[in-house]
């Protein structure tokens, strides 16, 4: 993830580290997770509506 140019070199050095990247991936899929709740939640009441 290095690739910004502008960010500060402290930056880079938190952004390249395995615990900033293990919480990005533990939010990624709580983020995914939610997100599939909800579909769900919003199919089930479609097919309650029909």
């Amino acid at each position: 993830m290095s690739e910004s140019h502008n960010a500060p070199a402290s930056v880079e050095a938190v952004v390249d580290t395995k615990a900033y990247q293990s919480l990005i991936d533990r939010l990624s899929q709580r983020i995914g997770d939610a997100q599939n709740r909800a579909a769900r939640a919003v199919n089930t009441e479609l097919v309650m509506l029909y």
